[in-house]
């Protein structure tokens, strides 16, 4: 993964972003859900993940941490204030 990550990182971020909405919406339907299982739902949803949410992460956390330098408890603090703020109400409006 740290390969691909080296090599590739934006179709490394893109695959395992498909991965994880692709396996949460399977275990929800599975387990929570209930009823028949849902492909439609579960194809748009990987696609979502792959398409628009690993590109996205990227480049969106690519900028912060360009734009934001440092581990410290300030700087980590800021990212995840910059990120709650703004990027979770602007993605949470595209999802």
């Amino acid at each position: 993964y740290n390969d691909a990550l080296d090599k590739s990182p934006l179709t490394a971020k893109a695959f395992t972003s498909l991965v994880g909405w692709a396996l949460g919406d399977f275990l929800a339907q599975v387990f929570i859900s209930g009823g028949p299982f849902d492909m439609k739902r579960f194809a748009t949803l990987s696609a979502f993940g792959f398409l628009y949410h690993g590109p996205s992460g990227h480049y969106f956390y690519n900028w912060l941490d360009n734009l934001i330098k440092g581990k410290d408890g300030k700087s980590v603090g800021l990212k995840v204030m910059i990120d709650q703020v703004f990027w979770c109400p602007l993605f949470m409006t595209v999802f």
